[in-house]
């Protein structure tokens, strides 16, 4: 075999090493990319299905601080009115 332009040929891989390198690797990133893409399912709490109770406290998003007080100040039957033209 003639060399061309400096080029000099290294020994090859063998097969363990082209096993490690073309399977091994590419199979561990595969299931590392699959572990972190189902993480988030894997650590969410179980979810509510319909028509199993309830087992929850209740939880008021973006209320008053205290809702028991806003209720108790709030006027019964104010206005029967609202809606985009106020006229419910």
């Amino acid at each position: 075999m003639a060399l061309d332009d400096g080029e000099v040929h290294g020994k090859g891989l063998g097969l363990g090493l082209t096993i490690v390198y073309y399977v091994l690797i590419p199979l561990g990133a595969f299931g590392l990319i699959a572990f972190f893409a189902s993480l988030p399912s894997m650590l969410r709490r179980p979810r509510y299905r319909p028509g199993r109770p309830w087992k929850h406290d209740p939880l008021w998003f973006s209320g008053p601080d205290d809702p028991d007080a806003a209720l108790q100040h709030a006027r019964p039957g104010a206005s029967a009115r609202g809606g985009a033209s106020a006229e419910w």
